[in-house]
């Protein structure tokens, strides 16, 4: 039944929702381009924050889920069902915790969190370290539980996996460095730090056969880079207003709901802590590792000199719904009428918070319309053109044309273009905004040579090149 709470939500209203812009549009069309020439980038998409790159593991997701799902929202979609696996991990973090009444708990919350129903359409490196977290989370837990040499190593493969998707999961190793030290095992130290560099295989490749460049990349944006971005901040306000508001979002979607949030899971632990009879299915030492870790790592976004934008702190929304979960559990175990209604009242604002996010259209029916204008009129193959302001247009209209394999140097030029004006034939427009139109011309002989002209012929090699751009 949670499943199929936590489907309906991921998929409602899904055709005009999933989220076909310029970066989901630009790694689709590289995933394609590697399985078509039968070659793995070495490195991940490059970072708007800095010059350096991610790791590969999110192209590699993209490319297994386009030749699994081969449609044009298959990798989407594929996105959307490791958002559904989330949901199912956190009932199988619950039950190796405690019972499974726990890891229902855990599961339905994640299974209406509303920022987790907001990113499931989207594609993006970002989103998918929810799912990371998430399974690095499971396996800890499996690992504390067990002591099983088997969860060591996959907690560094977990953990690794995560980190290459996007660098807001570095807080992730004191997760994996507090669990790892409370079994004090050498053993289980020695086989997450091998399986951690498994993970990272195709980056240390490509630096070992580069003059170690990506890592001095990294080592340059967080030493000197980072500092170019200020975002004022205080122990003031992330306590008073920062944390309260991330938990309130996560849940409900309500920033004010974090307060009265925050004071149940404090007032909980303590109830806990004072208990005379501890809970007998819950052993309070496995919790010792999780929230040493969550410490830290609120420690660590403290003194990061860096911007908090929504999509970098989606490594913290595991946490937010682990410890949520865990003071309903607490309350169930001591007063079951005031456990159902707080789940109620979970249930009830979740709910009319996610009818609001499943109506938000993203501009994928834009494009479409754009697309079947385009094909009415130009039915065979393209050779498509844009500008360098033009790409959240350009891109998703290029990767819709190149999985019909309808892209050719030779084939008809198109310009697609955003506020612009051409010489060339209107071939369809659509306003994205008042201020914002989309354009594609039919081009009679486009002169590139021109000094003056901006626009260029987009490839889907000159596309996969773009993963190498910071290190030319």
């Amino acid at each position: 039944m949670i499943l199929l709470l936590a489907t309906f939500w991921r998929f409602a209203n899904y055709p005009s929702r999933w989220v076909l812009n310029q970066d989901q549009a630009r790694d689709a069309t590289i995933a394609l381009y590697s399985i078509r020439n039968h070659t793995l980038p070495l490195v991940g998409s490059p970072s708007s924050a800095g010059a350096f790159n991610f790791g590969p593991a999110y192209d590699y997701l993209i490319a297994f889920f386009s030749i699994i799902l081969p449609f044009d929202s298959g990798p989407w979609i594929g996105f959307t069902l490791l958002s559904l696996l989330t949901v199912y991990l956190f009932y199988l973090i619950g039950t190796a915790l405690s019972t499974p009444c726990l890891g229902l708990i855990m599961s339905l919350l994640s299974a209406v969190s509303v920022e987790l129903v907001s990113n499931s359409p989207d594609m993006l490196n970002t989103v998918i370290v929810a799912f990371g977290v998430t399974l690095t989370l499971y396996f800890v837990v499996k690992f504390l539980v067990s002591g099983s040499l088997k969860f060591a190593f996959l907690i560094g493969l977990g953990g690794g996996f995560t980190l290459q998707q996007h660098f807001q999961s570095l807080g992730l190793s004191t997760l994996l460095a507090t669990s790892l030290l409370f079994r004090k095992n050498i053993k289980s130290c020695f086989l997450a730090l091998i399986s951690f560099f498994l993970s990272l295989a195709p980056l240390i490749y490509f630096d070992l056969t580069h003059n170690l460049v990506w890592i001095k990349s990294v080592i340059y944006y967080y030493t000197i880079d980072v500092h170019k971005f200020w975002a004022p901040t205080s122990w003031r306000i992330d306590l008073g207003t920062f944390w309260p508001h991330l938990f309130g979002q996560v849940t409900v979607g309500s920033p004010l709901f974090g307060y009265f949030l925050i004071f149940l899971i404090l007032s909980s632990y303590f109830l806990f802590l004072i208990s005379k009879s501890r809970f007998q299915i819950l052993d309070s030492r496995f919790l010792i590792p999780i929230a040493l870790s969550f410490l830290l790592q609120i420690l660590l976004l403290r003194y990061y000199p860096g911007t908090r934008s929504r999509e970098y702190l989606i490594a913290f929304h595991p946490f937010v719904i682990f410890f949520t979960g865990l003071a309903l559990f607490i309350i169930s175990q001591k007063s079951k009428p005031l456990f159902l209604v707080l789940i109620s009242c979970f249930l009830v604002l979740s709910t009319l918070s996610n009818l609001k996010t499943i109506q938000i259209k993203s501009q994928a029916p834009l494009i479409y319309s754009l697309k079947s204008k385009l094909d009415s009129q130009i039915p065979g193959p393209i050779s498509l053109y844009s500008d360098p302001n033009s790409n959240m247009l350009s891109l998703p209209i290029f990767y819709l044309l190149y999985r019909q394999n309808r892209i050719s140097d030779t084939g008809t030029p198109i310009l697609a273009c955003i506020n612009c004006q051409s010489n060339g034939q209107l071939i369809a427009k659509e306003s994205l905004s008042p201020t914002q139109t989309y354009y594609l011309y039919l081009l009679q002989s486009p002169n590139i040579q021109d000094p003056g002209s901006k626009i260029y012929p987009l490839t889907s090699r000159l596309i996969f090149s773009w993963l190498y751009i910071n290190y030319q």
